[in-house]
């Protein structure tokens, strides 16, 4: 890292991203019986696109040729952490307990670790290992309040496996922002991979649709989509990307740890749940983690 202003600013958008997807995490459990997970991602996609549209779509134009160029980066990028990564998080919500969702966040930097070992070349060192092992434990403390033995011995369901592979891939949603032709200018492409992955979504949008039927709207569930849709998608997605850019995608990978965090103290806020001495330790090891892990700074 160059300087500590770049730094610094890295740090507060992949802050602000993971706090933003912390709210989507609640809204993945508090509204898994009320709309089907392909809708939802579906329709938080769809208005993602119609937000970013007059803002993006002239350069989309201005840049037409060099996206068909990249076709094929754009159409992977867009399938793995558009179409794909909050799809599984949205099904997972189905059958998983509440706390394992969170739970994604202890694995997402171990994947991301290993790419940017195996991608990128970056170096794992023993900061960043040992940051990753403090933190992890302060996850499985605050999501499970049990060992992570005790946690194998009760099992796991179907939902807990979506979670792991939606680690793996938003980890690799994360280095192949960080290999993005530099051309491809950061709010045309996400605009670009909304409207791509919207797209790959439609196939099984309507075969849930033809499933599950219409969706009983109501005022919570469209305040939700407005969340997810701006909030979670357009705002987090654009603080993240160029997060990424920034500090690079390990980095920003342990950032993401905070999720549980964040999710627990929402939960305080919003649906006053308790919060216990468990999660005062979770918290101090998880930013310990964090802070090991931090990047060199060169001035």
């Amino acid at each position: 890292m160059s300087n500590r202003p770049t730094l610094a600013l890295g740090l507060l958008l992949a802050i602000a991203a993971t706090l933003a997807w912390s709210g989507n995490f609640i809204i993945a459990r508090a509204f898994s019986t009320d709309i089907g997970p392909i809708t939802l991602s579906t329709w938080r996609w769809s208005i993602a696109v119609v937000v970013l549209t007059p803002f993006a779509l002239p350069g989309l134009i201005a840049q037409w040729r060099i996206y068909k160029k990249h076709l094929g980066y754009v159409a992977m990028t867009s399938f793995i952490g558009i179409s794909c990564f909050n799809t599984l998080i949205y099904t997972a919500g189905q059958t998983s307990q509440a706390g394992n969702l969170a739970l994604i966040a202890a694995f997402t930097p171990i994947f991301t670790l290993l790419f940017a070992r195996l991608v990128l070349g970056e170096a794992l060192g023993y900061r960043r290992i040992l940051g990753m092992t403090v933190a992890i434990f302060g996850i499985f403390i605050l999501v499970t309040n049990k060992t992570p033995d005790q946690l194998l011995q009760d099992g796991f369901v179907i939902g807990d496996l979506y979670v792991l592979l939606a680690a793996l891939l938003f980890a690799g949603y994360g280095i192949m922002i960080k290999r993005k032709p530099e051309e491809l200018t950061l709010l045309t492409f996400t605009f670009v991979t909304f409207g791509v992955g919207t797209v790959f979504l439609l196939p099984a949008y309507l075969w849930e649709w033809h499933q599950t039927g219409p969706v009983d709207w109501g005022p919570d569930i469209i305040l939700a989509l407005v969340y997810v849709g701006v909030v979670a998608s357009v705002f987090a997605f654009l603080a993240w990307n160029k997060a990424i850019d920034l500090i690079g995608p390990s980095y920003a990978g342990f950032i993401y740890l905070l999720i549980p965090v964040f999710s627990s103290l929402l939960g305080w806020g919003m649906l006053n749940e308790a919060l216990s001495w468990w999660f005062l330790l979770s918290m101090i090891l998880i930013l310990g983690g964090v802070i090991l892990a931090k990047p060199r700074i060169n001035i």
